[in-house]
């Protein structure tokens, strides 16, 4: 409820946050407004929604400090790089979820985009990695990434782990 997560976050004052992730599920955007008026504690949220409109009506009804966005949900880069664009014109900062090797693109391209999200190679929340040939950890120094000089989206598809993965069954019906 809005009232326990406004008891939540003044306990969690004390530890100076970068910001608090998701403290709604993602159908209850009507909740964040309220709770980031009445908290110390910047609210991110956002990666889970796949409309970019809600996402720029969030940011101009400024109901969160910080934005999450998910390239791989919004339909590409054009539609980020519009919610980008009101972000950017509201002063919120965004975040980008998960597949650093997208986001780390809109990262470069948009003063908006203040951090991405990166998990270690061997992590298995985000197991991507383990169908592609490239990966951005390496490239973080003192926390910061270095802009990427390979061109596309800085990986390739490990085509031979794809094979050996591939699902090849078929399904037939019943007739």
């Amino acid at each position: 409820t809005l009232r326990h997560a406004q008891r939540m976050l003044r306990d969690l004052e004390e530890f100076d946050l970068a910001w608090l992730e998701d403290p709604f599920p993602h159908h209850r955007f009507e909740l964040l407004r309220p709770l980031t008026e009445s908290s110390a504690v910047p609210i991110g949220s956002g990666d889970d929604i796949t409309d970019p409109q809600i996402l720029i009506d969030l940011v101009t009804s400024r109901a969160v400090d910080v934005l999450r966005v998910d390239a791989t949900t919004l339909g590409g880069m054009q539609d980020t790089l519009d919610v980008l664009g009101a972000a950017r014109q509201a002063g919120i900062p965004t975040s980008g979820h998960a597949h650093s090797y997208v986001h780390q693109h809109l990262s470069f391209a948009s003063e908006a985009m203040h951090h991405i999200e990166v998990f270690p190679d061997d992590r298995p929340f985000e197991p991507s990695y383990r169908l592609t040939t490239g990966s951005v950890f390496p490239h973080i120094e003192d926390g910061l990434l270095r802009r990427p000089s390979e061109p596309g989206l800085a990986f390739a598809l490990d085509l031979d782990r794809i094979e050996q993965w591939a699902d090849r069954s078929t399904t037939r019906r019943a007739a």
